[in-house]
C-alpha cells in the first residue's frame, strides 16, 4: 500500500506545485472501525479511520485533526441513539493537506470521547457521519466526502492497573519521531476519561504540550492527584504553565488560599506576578488586597502597574 502524503499546514498560506494528474473531484470513500472488537470500561476507545481512494489519479484531502473537518465543516460526528444530527462546521488549529495516490488508502487513529461520552459496560451500535472536503491544486474546495455508517463496540469492566499500562503506553508514544503518532498519542491522553492517566498528563505538559495537559486536567475537578498537578504548575516559574494552572482553578471555582498565594507570588519572577496579579482581579476577592498591594512596591514597573490596576478594581467592587 503507498503511503498517502501529509502536510501540516497552520494555517495553509502556501499552493503547491501544479500536477496535472491531481483529481478535482473526490474519488474517495471512508470506513470506521474500533482498532479492537472490545475495550476496557473508562479507556479511550480508539477508531481507526480509513479513506479510500478508488480513482485512478491521487486526490487532495483538507482535514483539521481531531474533527476531520478541514475548512470550516463539521468532520466526525458519533452518536449512540441514531445517526447524528447535523451540525456547524468547526475550526481546529492543526489543518493539513492529505494527498492520497491512485488507487491507495490513508488511515488516522481517533478516540471516541473526543465525540461521544464513555460507552456502558457491554455491547453498543455508534452511528457515525463525516464530512470532510477534497481541494484542488490551488487548495479551493471542489468536492466534500459525505459518508455514514455504524459498528458496533463492546465494553467490559478492567482493572485499574490495565488502565495505568495502558496511559503509559501512550506516554511513551509522545517521544516518537513520527508526527502523526506524537499528535495521536496526545489526543489519547487528552481525552483519557479515568484518573488514571494523571501522572502522564504531567509528562504532556513536560513535552511542550502545556495547554492540552490543562484541557484534560479540567474534567478532573475533586480529584486530589489533579488538584496536586496544579499546585505543583504555579510553582513552576513559566508564565504559560501559571497561566494554564491558574484558568484551571477559576474553571473549578476552586479559590488559592491567601497565604499560598502569597508565598507564591512574593518568589515568582514578574512575568508570572502579573499572572497572579490577573488571577486575582478575576477572582475578586478583597482577601487578596496585601497581595496586590505589596506587588504595588515591586521594583519591576510593569508588575507595579498591574498591581495598581487590581488595586482600583477591587476598591472598586468594595465601594
Amino acid at each position: 500500500m503507498t503511503q498517502a502524503l501529509l502536510l501540516l499546514v497552520a494555517p495553509i498560506v502556501f499552493s503547491l506545485g501544479s500536477d496535472p494528474m491531481l483529481a478535482n473531484e473526490c474519488s474517495i470513500s471512508a470506513s470506521i472501525q474500533p482498532s479492537r472488537p472490545t475495550a476496557i470500561e473508562r479507556e479511550p476507545v480508539e477508531l481507526v479511520v480509513t479513506f479510500q481512494n478508488s480513482g485512478p489519479v491521487p486526490v487532495r484531502v483538507a482535514m483539521a485533526y481531531p474533527s476531520l473537518g478541514g475548512y470550516g465543516n463539521p468532520g466526525l460526528l458519533l452518536n449512540y441513539g441514531g445517526p447524528p444530527a447535523s451540525a456547524n462546521g468547526t475550526s481546529n488549529t492543526i489543518e493539513s493537506i492529505i494527498t492520497i495516490p491512485a488507487n491507495s488508502s490513508w488511515t488516522v487513529k481517533v478516540y471516541l470521547q473526543r465525540y461521544a461520552p464513555n460507552p456502558r459496560i457491554g455491547s453498543q451500535r455508534v452511528f457515525w457521519s463525516l464530512q470532510t472536503p477534497c481541494v484542488a491544486e490551488n487548495l479551493r474546495q471542489v468536492d466534500l466526502i459525505v459518508q455514514h455508517g455504524s459498528f458496533v463496540i463492546e465494553t467490559r469492566s478492567g482493572r485499574p492497573e490495565d488502565l495505568t499500562n495502558l496511559a503509559r503506553t501512550y506516554a511513551s508514544a509522545l517521544d516518537s519521531e513520527d508526527s502523526r503518532k506524537r499528535q495521536e498519542a496526545v489526543e489519547a491522553l487528552v481525552v483519557f476519561p479515568d484518573p488514571a492517566v494523571i501522572p502522564y498528563l504531567e509528562q504532556l505538559m513536560k513535552s511542550g504540550y502545556t495547554e492540552q495537559a490543562f484541557d484534560a486536567l479540567r474534567k478532573f475537578i475533586g480529584t486530589a492527584a489533579a488538584r496536586s498537578v496544579v499546585l505543583s504548575a504555579l510553582r513552576s516559574g513559566d508564565r504559560p504553565t501559571v497561566r494554564a494552572a491558574l484558568q484551571t482553578l477559576v474553571a473549578w471555582r476552586m479559590p488559592l488560599d491567601v497565604a499560598a498565594l502569597d508565598e507564591m507570588a512574593s518568589t515568582a519572577p514578574g512575568p508570572v506576578q502579573i499572572e497572579f496579579l490577573k488571577y486575582i482581579q478575576l477572582i475578586q476577592d478583597p482577601n487578596y488586597m496585601p497581595i496586590v498591594n505589596r506587588l504595588i512596591s515591586s521594583e519591576d514597573e510593569s508588575v507595579s502597574q498591574v498591581a495598581r490596576q487590581v488595586a482600583a478594581a477591587l476598591a472598586s467592587r468594595q465601594k
